[in-house]
């Protein structure tokens, strides 16, 4: 079912909604990884404000996790750990300038410069420089403990959520088809995951995806599925016009082909968060109706983190630049176990030197590049 031309905005999210808050089992909503891995990092605040709404729909037996986001949500939080090692202290940048800055000082301050910035001697500056180094580690510290503890409550709720509405699939079979199929399907910019050709893992996760909840909707006898994901690529979505000369986003018109072709009366949407929670906020009856304010924590979350980013758009650079993204792999970004060996320095020096377009370098996350692009 495609939506036409003429319906607005409104009436498509009235749709959408009508589905989620239906009652008698019609349709399923399916979480893609990137949600859950998402809502790792969200706000404490806007984490609960989520869990409301997904806790909503396990209760109505809507909600679905595919046993490959099950697995790609594993593999991201094992190597996350091991990440992490490298964000738990100092970044290497800034302890090398704080050194540098000392052997500045060292270098060029004596006793009477130091008298002349309101210090007693040259001795009593580096005290200071010291202690204030130390202020830094003992802060960085406390942050990832309690990021930490916060990130091993999220985990394992989310352990409890995959244990009662994991997919009934079985993904040996899935996987060996994704295989077989991945080679033509991206080489003629197939729907999903042709985006992800230049990846040296996991190539062929968007289309294991896919094919895995075509047949959970096969097996189960469910004919309409809502897809909610973070990803904005042409290999998962398309824009639609309306009246009003707006635009939707909704699933890739293949693959919403795909699906009709193979679940009868088959419809197929794919909607994110920041649709989701526009539709919450302006309807009437969001699964027994919430306030406004419940909610408001999370739509800043979703406003804020959800916006494409300089992040975004240096990581979607790469993605489109398949020569640089397979020099990135073969030397900077390079690891033969686990991307945990990459050294994120390392990259974002080489990005830099490369990079000469308009985004500005200096609000970029450099280590979730390597998530999107790894993990």
């Amino acid at each position: 079912m495609f939506i036409p031309k003429n319906r607005s905005i409104e009436l498509y999210s009235d749709l959408i909604l009508q589905y989620i808050n239906d009652q008698e089992g019609k349709g399923k909503i399916f979480l893609d990884t990137n949600v859950l891995i998402w809502a790792l990092n969200i706000n404490k605040s806007a984490f609960e404000e989520f869990k409301t709404i997904l806790n909503k729909l396990e209760n109505s037996g809507k909600l679905i996790i595919l046993n490959w986001v099950i697995f790609e949500f594993d593999q991201f939080v094992r190597s996350k750990s091991k990440l992490n090692i490298q964000q738990n202290t100092i970044p290497k940048s800034l302890k090398k300038n704080l050194a540098d800055f000392q052997d500045y000082v060292d270098f060029t301050v004596d006793d009477s410069i130091a008298k002349a910035i309101n210090y007693e001697s040259k001795a009593v500056l580096k005290e200071e420089l010291l202690q204030a180094k130390q202020k830094i580690e003992k802060i960085t510290s406390i942050v990832n403990v309690k990021r930490k503890e916060e990130k091993k409550s999220r985990i394992s709720y989310f352990t409890n959520l995959v244990r009662n509405n994991k997919s009934n699939v079985a993904l040996e079979p899935i996987i060996k088809e994704a295989n077989i199929q991945s080679e033509f399907r991206y080489r003629n910019r197939i729907p999903p995951g042709f985006r992800d050709i230049s990846k040296p893992t996991n190539k062929e996760g968007d289309l294991i995806l896919w094919f895995e909840l075509i047949k959970y909707c096969e097996q189960n006898n469910n004919a309409i599925s809502i897809f909610l994901t973070n990803d904005n690529k042409d290999d998962w979505i398309a824009k639609y016009p309306t009246d009003n000369d707006e635009n939707y986003i909704d699933a890739h018109p293949y693959l919403k082909h795909e699906y009709q072709s193979r679940i009868e009366k088959g419809e197929f949407y794919i909607i994110n968060l920041n649709f989701l929670i526009d539709s919450i906020f302006s309807s009437k009856n969001f699964l027994l109706a919430y306030e406004f304010t419940e909610f408001k924590n999370l739509s800043e979350a979703v406003g804020v983190e959800l916006g494409k980013s300089d992040t975004d758009k240096i990581t979607e650079w790469i993605i489109r630049n398949p020569t640089l993204h397979t020099e990135m792999n073969r030397t900077v970004c390079y690891w033969q176990f686990s991307p945990d060996e990459i050294d994120v320095d390392d990259m974002e020096k080489w990005i830099r030197e490369r990079y000469k377009g308009k985004i500005k370098l200096d609000k970029v996350n450099w280590f979730e590049i390597i998530v999107s692009l790894y993990l």
